[in-house]
């Protein structure tokens, strides 16, 4: 039974992905196959700069226009691309207060997820026969390093392509409610990018299924709030592809971020990433803490 169970299973996954492939192509004549292999040749060939802390990284983020329909003035401008920068040396550096610096920005006051309490309480009670700490950071230590394979995302993303003339020429258009690049609009009500995602008609135009992570620390203010407040929130969405080290593939990356006025800074909101798991060497380490 458990063998048929496992056949079902994977002709459902072999189905979705003939699905996403067919449903996002603008060009008709390529079979499945084909865009597979063309899109993994194009995205492997986009022109990546490394992820370093040295200013050439640093002036091509600053060179990317941010379009926008939104006044917003220089100060946040800047401020979103350093935020850019602490996202994408949180996946680099191999540190943990670097990853802490992006996704708990200073001032505000974080607590952590009830439920995502109990998910880390559970991997642990499965990982280890010693009872937990008591203390939700020191717990919350330990399971970052384990599920970041031990070393808080070393090397994790060596390179961005974030240009979106580039990836528009290379990729083809977006096909989604994100274009690429960075991108600032108001939200009128709140959502996630998964059920963004899950109301497209045609999800996207790469052979990528998407994962999202999970939320484990909240604010004292809370987006929801603060729409629920004002009646919107000023979003930055970011789509970008990243390159991993051989043989994991490159990924696309979706990335949204919150204005505060209380710390008149970006706060990260969401993460989405492309999995290439039906192509075969796909790594067990992944972005699920979030």
């Amino acid at each position: 039974m458990k063998y048929w169970i496992k056949k079902l299973e994977l002709l459902i996954g072999l189905m979705w992905i003939l699905l996403c492939l067919c449903s996002g192509c603008s060009n008709g004549t390529k079979t499945p196959a084909a865009l597979i292999r063309s899109t993994f040749i194009a995205c492997q060939n986009l022109p990546y700069v490394d992820i370093s802390t040295n200013a050439n990284f640093e002036h091509y983020i600053a060179s990317i226009k941010i379009n926008s329909d939104e006044n917003i003035n220089i100060d946040q401008q800047e401020k979103l691309n350093a935020s850019l920068l602490d996202m994408f040396h949180a996946y680099h550096d191999g540190n943990y207060d670097t990853y802490m610096a992006f996704r708990t920005p200073g001032l505000l006051k974080w607590t952590m997820d009830p439920d995502a309490i109990n998910i880390m309480l559970g991997l642990w009670s499965s990982a280890t026969n010693v009872a937990p700490p008591t203390n939700d950071k020191d717990l919350w230590v330990w399971y970052l390093r384990n599920v970041s394979g031990g070393n808080y995302y070393k090397d994790f993303w060596t390179g961005v392509c974030i240009d979106p003339q580039i990836l528009n020429a290379q990729l083809g258009p977006a096909n989604g409610f994100m274009n690429y690049g960075i991108e600032i609009h108001k939200m009128n009500k709140m959502t996630t990018l998964y059920w963004e995602f899950h109301d497209l008609d045609q999800r996207t135009n790469l052979m990528w299924g998407l994962y999202y992570t999970t939320t484990y620390f909240r604010e004292e203010v809370t987006p929801r709030k603060l729409i629920e407040s004002r009646g919107y929130l000023l979003v930055a969405d970011i789509y970008c592809f990243i390159r991993r080290d051989p043989p994991y593939p490159p990924q696309p990356l979706f990335a949204r971020f919150y204005w505060s006025d209380s710390i008149r800074g970006w706060v990260p909101m969401d993460l989405a990433i492309g999995a290439l798991r039906h192509v075969g060497a796909y790594n067990h380490v992944r972005v699920t803490a979030f």
